[in-house]
């Protein structure tokens, strides 16, 4: 009988197991970023708000950090729901073909 597949050996299999790991701390570090830059940019609203109203004196700095925290916020948002996407994808196709061939 012919393999279809060809054959793992032990230390690609390893790899593997590493490399997944990898993406999945990639992936915890992704959420954690997102969440600070979230929070950043919620407080800091807050803040500005307050001191326009209150004190009539806004942190000169704050808009242009509040700014370069949304857009972290945006770009690092997008690159995680890009690859939970991808993985919804897959498992999609991947559960059609089972059906379908099963």
């Amino acid at each position: 009988m012919v393999a279809l597949l060809p054959s793992i050996h032990f230390g690609e299999i390893m790899f593997i197991a590493v490399l997944n790991k990898l993406v999945k701390s990639i992936g915890i570090l992704e959420i954690s970023f997102a969440l600070v830059c979230l929070a950043f940019t919620v407080i800091g609203i807050l803040c500005q708000v307050v001191l326009r109203t209150v004190f009539d004196s806004p942190i000169a700095w704050m808009e242009e950090a509040l700014t370069y925290a949304f857009i972290w916020l945006v770009f690092i948002s997008a690159s995680y729901a890009w690859k939970k996407i991808a993985i919804s994808e897959l498992t999609q196709y991947f559960f059609f073909l089972m059906v379908s061939h099963g």
